[in-house]
């Protein structure tokens, strides 16, 4: 079955450039006897066996045809180019389409096919069409880029169109034109239901167009991430909820405003379902605007005014929300907040405060049920203003976890710990600072630097290879010289000798026996477009890399807006473009948003740069230092992504002897305490990936059998985990098999717990 046709859709017919005619050439409309001329030109470009008896069945003798809508251009009295204007009402009544645009070969590459499809535009806009679309093929390139510069952009017509526009702007090296025509939207800021009395309630009001968007981007999208099964109330086409919200583990507020579209009604069954039992999260903050029966519940006294705040803390406290966190740590925001001042009794803690100890977030109970209101806006969520990934993702999700009714289940990432080395070359020691964390049960992931291991090296590496869990990756040829970049000069090689310098890497690889992993991490995150398919046949499956490829490090990249959230130090999400690489980042590396939707990666501040460990360090400068890479990972656990050790060969070796251990030893202290679990780089990609595709669709609790059901749809290549929480809000992790498409389970939870 034939593919599609791509659309593209020119949305306005504003500022169309004039018309200029190559010299030579002159344009006019179809005159009577024209099909003959029309045909002659078809055959050409577009099909073959064009017969005048056709050209009217199909254009000329058509309800739709216009004949002051036929354009030829004209060379020595000759039409060697045609296109039509086209009617349809495919985008509307005030479209048309811009129709058959063809000239001959001895005429092609002179800018004619730009010439007639602004003639047609200007034919539109003067016969009062407001907007334009045509159809195309993925091969017709040239054509595209010349649509793209007369104002078309692509249309999505089925979720495939994505890809292929993606892989046409790949074929035309128009890196810039990714973000400004495709724009890829993460599957993660879309609405994905489940069933079952175990999902949320979400309130949203898409009337409200802009806090709506937001409230998809910051909130569905951690909802998404997490796994967490819900389903949506949308305002603005049902006042009521379809079922009982008695049948629900919480409602959720998760748009700013919505108490001006909030009944009385609805706000009365929400307040007897908490009070019979069931949380209640709000991330609205304009309690003001809330029905009065709902301000009644709320755990704090009446709004007062609005304030601003640029920074967020969080106190001390044993609460679960919060008990992992450093006391009194300050959150700087990047713009200021709107803020609601209230009063909140003693009985009501305020989790999260202003540096002036105005509540932020309070938690409270009413009859049964929980309740935590936040009192800024959700934009606290949003990149631009503090957004996910940034140290707080975990007050969020517990926040949901200790309201909601319990059992409580999710399909997060489980708290999975990686130990990467990049840079290495067995320098001065022979990789004898491996051992000692082979030894402590990692499965270390190791980028190698292959023109300057020794020879004796190499044998090391295969001996290691031949005993021990290790990846190795061939990251780059020297320090400053990339094998998939070249760093020196920031632009990627040329193909053949990019696949010189790959053959000649791999080739040491298998000359001494030392496997390949399926991770890709280049030196200094750079790679060129050209790379990606031949890494890809050498069966690598994830990247590390937060860069498109061609983008040099020290450059202003593309904000390509991975998913879940955006943010290029915390992805999983297939590379933009290419499918078949998934993306697998958990580094809190500071980025800041620039001009035009782009991000540059910034100096570190309280997460440390890669050249952490200094020469001659000594204890306790040695443990401040690990406590920073400590943090880094932290970040990484409580986001629900996964926790990420990461240091250079030339950080270690420079380390005085014994402090190496001492910072293995403090890292271990950490996993042990967090309950972490050492991971491979190689299997985090493999499960992240599958968890990704799966979705956990329904969730349902048979209080008097004891029964959870779950129902996963899409599908797993690894044993994926539900987390499950207690009334203690205790967490148990339970895995499943392998699956396509579907499965479904029941558990007996008091038999599992018991376990």
């Amino acid at each position: 079955m034939a593919e599609q046709q791509l659309h593209m859709i020119r949305s306005n017919l504003d500022d169309l450039p004039d018309l200029i005619i190559p010299e030579g050439y002159a344009l006019r409309t179809y005159q009577p006897g024209d099909e003959a001329a029309w045909c002659a030109i078809m055959e050409t470009g577009i099909g073959s066996n064009w017969t005048i008896e056709e050209c009217r069945a199909q254009i000329t003798g058509q309800d739709l045809f216009l004949p002051d809508g036929l354009f030829f251009i004209v060379y020595d009295g000759e039409p060697v180019a045609a296109a039509c204007v086209w009617p349809t009402a495919l985008y509307g009544p005030t479209s048309a389409q811009v129709h058959m645009v063809c000239a001959k070969p001895a005429h092609r590459g002179k800018g004619l096919g730009h010439l007639l499809t602004l003639a047609l535009l200007h034919y539109m806009r003067d016969h009062d069409y407001e907007s334009s679309y045509l159809g195309t093929d993925d091969f017709r390139i040239p054509a595209i880029k010349s649509y793209l510069r007369l104002g078309f952009e692509p249309a999505y017509l089925e979720d495939s169109h994505r890809v292929r526009w993606a892989a046409i702007f790949s074929d035309t090296d128009q890196t810039d034109q990714w973000w400004r025509h495709v724009r890829p939207e993460p599957a993660s800021y879309q609405i994905r239901e489940a069933s079952g009395n175990r999902v949320l309630l979400v309130i949203l009001d898409h009337s409200q167009q802009d806090t709506y968007n937001r409230a998809r981007r910051t909130i569905l999208s951690a909802l998404y991430h997490l796994d967490i099964p819900y389903r949506v109330l949308d305002l603005a086409e049902d006042r009521e909820p379809s079922q009982a919200l008695s049948t629900h583990q919480a409602v959720i507020l998760a748009q700013e405003g919505l108490g001006d579209s909030l009944s009385e009604s609805l706000a009365r069954q929400m307040v007897k379902a908490v009070c019979d039992g069931i949380g209640f999260i709000s991330f609205d903050h304009c309690i003001d605007r809330y029905p009065e029966s709902l301000i009644a519940i709320l755990p704090v006294n009446s709004a007062q005014t609005r304030h601003e705040t640029q920074r967020v803390v969080v106190p001390a406290s044993d609460h679960f929300i919060v008990r992992t966190h450093e006391p009194e740590k300050r959150h700087n925001l990047r713009q200021t907040l709107e803020l609601m001042c209230v009063e909140t009794p003693g009985h009501n803690p305020a989790l999260l405060e202003t540096d002036g100890q105005m509540p932020v977030m309070v938690v409270g109970q009413v009859g049964e049920g929980r309740i935590v209101q936040y009192l800024v806006s959700p934009r606290l969520w949003d990149a631009a203003y503090y957004g996910h990934g940034e140290g707080l993702d975990d007050v969020f999700w517990k926040s949901i976890v200790w309201a909601s009714r319990k059992p409580f289940v999710m399909k997060a990432m489980p708290s999975y710990m990686t130990f990467q080395v990049q840079h290495a070359s067995g320098a001065s020691d022979g990789f004898d600072w491996l051992r000692p964390v082979l030894s402590r049960g990692w499965t270390p992931y190791v980028g190698v630097l292959t023109e300057e291991v020794h020879t004796d090296d190499w044998a090391i590496m295969a001996d290691i290879a031949s005993t021990d869990n290790v990846i190795w990756y061939p990251q780059g040829m020297t320090e400053k010289r990339g094998l998939y970049y070249h760093h020196p000069r920031s632009q990627a090689y040329h193909d053949n000798e990019l696949r010189v310098r790959m053959a000649q890497a791999e080739e040491k690889f298998k000359q001494h026996g030392i496997p390949i992993g399926h991770t890709f991490y280049p030196s200094y995150g750079e790679y060129g477009r050209n790379a990606v398919p031949m890494i890809m046949g050498a069966e690598v499956r994830y990247s590390l890399s937060p860069f498109l490829p061609n983008e040099a490090q020290l450059a202003d990249h593309i904000h390509w807006e991975p998913g879940p959230y955006g943010h290029p130090g915390f992805i999983l999400d297939d590379l933009f473009g290419f499918p078949g690489l998934f993306v697998t980042r958990a580094d809190p590396e500071p980025y800041e948003l620039i001009q035009n939707r782009r991000f540059r990666i910034t100096k570190p501040s309280a997460v440390p740069s890669r050249n952490l460990l200094e020469p001659g360090l000594r204890p306790p400068r040695t443990i401040n230092i690990v406590d920073k890479i400590i943090s880094s990972a932290k970040m990484g656990l409580d986001a629900r992504f996964y926790g990420g050790i990461m240091l250079k060969e030339q950080d270690i070796i420079s380390l005085a002897p014994g402090e190496w251990e001492v910072i293995l030893d403090r890292i271990d202290s950490f996993v042990s305490d967090t309950g972490a679990i050492k991971m491979a780089q190689d299997a985090v990609g493999a499960y992240a990936r599958s968890k990704v595709q799966a979705h956990l669709a329904h969730a349902s609790y048979e209080k008097d059998s004891d029964e959870l059901h779950v129902a996963f749809t899409g599908s797993s290549t690894v044993p994926l985990h539900l987390q499950i929480f207690d009334d203690s809000c205790r967490e148990r992790a339970l895995a499943f098999d392998t699956f396509e498409e579907r499965l479904e389970e029941s558990i007996q939870l008091g038999e599992w717990l018991s376990e």
